[in-house]
C-alpha cells in the first residue's frame, strides 16, 4: 500500500467518525472551549470530509453538493466570527437540509440517490429496480425533511442535552432502523418478484 492511499484511508475514517459523532463534539465543545473554537474544528473536519472524496457518491449532482458545502463552510465561518453557540447548534440541521436537498434534486434530476447507491454494487439495474429505487428515494427524502424539522426544532428550543441526545443517538436510530426496515423488505421483494 501506497503512503497516499493509506492516507487517503485515514481520512476516510476521520471523515466516518466526524459524521458520527459530531453533535456530541459540539456538545463537548462548547463546555470547554468558546464556540469559535468549536467551530473551527467542525471546518476542519468539513474540509477533510470533502478531501476524503465523500463527494463522489454526489457526482450526479456537482453544483449543489458544492453549493451546500460551501453554505456549511458559511455557517462555520459565521460561528467564528458571532462565537455564537446558537449557530453550532444550527450545524446538524443545515447538513440534514442539505442532503435532503440533493435527494430531491435526484428525485426531479435522474438517476435518484438511492440508484446511484445501487449502481455502485451492480451496474445494470432491471427496470423494475430503478423504480423501487425512486420510491425508496421518496421515502428518505420525507424522513429526511422531518429530521432537518426536528433538528431545527431542537437547536432554537431544547436544552442542550436533548439537542446532542436527538442529533446525537436518536436520529442515527431512526436511520438504522429506516435502512434495516428497506433491506427486510427489499429482500421480500426480490423474493417475492422471483
Amino acid at each position: 500500500m501506497k503512503l497516499h492511499e493509506a492516507r487517503f484511508s485515514w481520512m476516510q475514517v476521520v471523515a466516518a467518525i466526524s459524521i458520527l459523532a459530531y453533535p456530541f463534539i459540539i456538545l463537548f465543545g462548547l463546555v470547554y472551549f468558546e464556540p469559535r473554537y468549536v467551530g473551527l474544528g467542525l471546518l476542519v473536519v468539513l474540509l477533510v470530509r470533502m478531501r476524503a472524496n465523500i463527494r463522489h457518491l454526489f457526482s450526479a449532482f456537482p453544483r449543489p453538493y458544492l453549493i451546500i458545502m460551501l453554505g456549511l463552510g458559511l455557517l462555520l465561518c459565521s460561528v467564528l466570527i458571532s462565537n455564537d453557540p446558537l449557530l453550532l447548534r444550527l450545524y446538524p440541521a443545515a447538513v440534514n437540509a442539505g442532503v435532503w436537498l440533493l435527494f430531491t434534486l435526484s428525485l426531479i434530476y435522474p438517476p435518484s440517490m438511492i440508484e446511484i447507491f445501487a449502481r455502485i454494487q451492480q451496474p445494470d439495474l432491471p427496470p423494475r429496480a430503478i423504480s423501487y429505487t425512486r420510491n425508496v428515494t421518496r421515502i428518505w427524502s420525507v424522513f429526511l425533511l422531518l429530521n432537518t424539522s426536528f433538528s431545527l426544532y431542537t437547536a432554537l428550543y431544547s436544552s442542550k442535552a436533548f439537542w446532542a441526545w436527538y442529533n446525537g443517538f436518536f436520529t442515527y436510530l431512526a436511520m438504522g432502523a429506516l435502512f434495516a426496515g428497506e433491506w427486510l423488505f427489499r429482500h421480500y421483494w426480490l423474493k417475492r418478484a422471483g
